[in-house]
């Protein structure tokens, strides 16, 4: 009987100090650094570089996390990730991300690397709840060690700088909706200006919002104007940068800090003694509504010099377009020879207005009256999300006179909540 009391109390002993130990991993600081953790995918080899590249690079952008000053690097180095079977990188590397203790995870994906310089793109996430921070492609032609490293910390800061408030109008059923949900940052009573083909034609306001659209009330609308799925929608200030949660400091113990703890410790002994994959909850697409494409086109001016305008529904990456040559895009006239770059038209080289979502392409001469000159965009344009454009072309008649275009194909974006069409032929 002495011995069943003693046992009894040496249990009761023992789980009262195995409550204070998770009562401490409840409360206590983390080990690493005071910024919030952040793990790095090694790099997919997209480019199909030399393997030690690629390790060069991985371990480069490890590095760079703690030396940025404002970040805590987990995982013992970059984490070695299988694609999902669909090819899906997102998923595997949440769940590494979450068995290492991190907040975020930022996926690398070379692109290509030649004459000892390298394209690449970052993603960062939040680690739980999930969450889309940013994606961008970057470049860098010194491969040295401390300049290397010293990039990807600017990369990081770029990645978690304030973002471009930008939106698409995608159904005008039972009002005016557009995808500027509250997960990626946008707030009741955000107002914005409404473009179409480069023209401010209305301003708008959020007056409903959810976690991935949002209604929109249209105020100040310019002479005949009525929104159009496809009308974009510019911020009138920046989106703040999305920072992953902050971390518990030691003065922060409390009983639901416990209770998490708790559960996180017998959930890692029900998996004998592995971590425990967080619940993230679904992931938000950064992929813009019905895909990445060119959604008007226009032109006006007369001979010798015409202009001519494309609307894209995303902003374009453009530090990677190239109008020299041909394999983004391009153009011809019809029955006069091989595809030909667009500087070749004599109007310098094309511009994209400050949003990067307008491309202005001038002509000196070219084409005469009556001649028939087609555009042609590939699915080598990314945008800034590193979304391939769905390919398009559009032809006008060249005249004396303005002539509008004559839509050829463009794509057109499948509308949400079963409202609205848009056609992007700009007659």
């Amino acid at each position: 009987m002495k011995g069943l009391s003693f046992s009894l109390i040496f249990w009761r002993l023992a789980i009262v100090a195995a409550i204070f130990v998770i009562a401490d991993l409840a409360s206590a600081p983390p080990v690493l650094g005071s910024g919030p953790t952040v793990a790095v995918t090694a790099f997919a080899n997209g480019a199909g570089a030399p393997a030690g590249t690629v390790s060069a690079l991985s371990s480069a952008l490890y590095q760079s996390v703690d030396q940025s000053g404002k970040y805590s690097a987990v995982g013992g180095g970059p984490l070695t990730v299988q694609p999902a079977l669909d090819g899906s990188i997102l998923g595997p590397a949440i769940d590494a991300a979450s068995k290492a203790g991190a907040e975020e995870v930022v996926i690398s994906e070379l692109v290509s690397a030649s004459g000892g310089s390298v394209v690449y793109r970052l993603s960062a996430y939040r680690v739980a709840p999930l969450m889309f921070i940013r994606t961008q492609i970057f470049s860098q032609s010194s491969l040295s060690g401390p300049s290397l490293t010293a990039g990807f910390v600017t990369n990081l800061a770029t990645l978690h700088e304030p973002r471009s408030a930008i939106g698409t109008i995608y159904s005008l059923e039972n009002g005016v909706h557009a995808d500027l949900g509250s997960v990626y940052g946008f707030q009741l009573g955000q107002q914005f200006n409404v473009m179409r083909s480069g023209q401010k034609m209305a301003q708008a306001q959020i007056n409903a919002i959810e976690d991935d659209s949002a209604t929109v009330e249209i105020t100040n609308p310019s002479n005949g104007y009525k929104p159009q799925v496809g009308d974009q929608l510019i911020g009138l200030q920046p989106l703040p940068a999305l920072n992953p949660p902050m971390k518990s400091s030691s003065n922060t113990f409390t009983i639901w800090g416990l209770v998490v703890a708790t559960g996180v410790a017998l959930l890692a002994i029900g998996h004998h003694g592995n971590a425990a994959t967080a619940n993230t909850g679904p992931a938000t697409s950064p992929s813009p509504i019905g895909g990445f494409a060119v959604t008007g086109a226009q032109t006006s001016g007369v001979r010798p010099t015409e202009t001519f305008t494309f609307t894209f529904n995303q902003p374009v990456e453009t530090s990677t377009v190239d109008f020299t040559g041909t394999n983004q895009v391009y153009y011809n006239i019809t029955g006069l020879g091989s595809n030909q770059p667009l500087t070749s038209l004599g109007g310098g080289t094309p511009t994209f207005d400050p949003t990067d979502m307008i491309l202005t392409v001038t002509t000196n001469g070219a084409p005469t009256p009556g001649q028939q000159i087609n555009f042609f965009f590939t699915s080598s344009i990314l945008d800034t999300l590193g979304v391939a454009l769905t390919p398009a072309n559009f032809s006008f008649t060249a005249s004396v006179h303005h002539h509008p275009a004559t839509h050829v194909h463009a794509p057109q974006p499948t509308p949400r909540h079963g409202g609205g069409s848009h056609n992007p032929n700009p007659n």
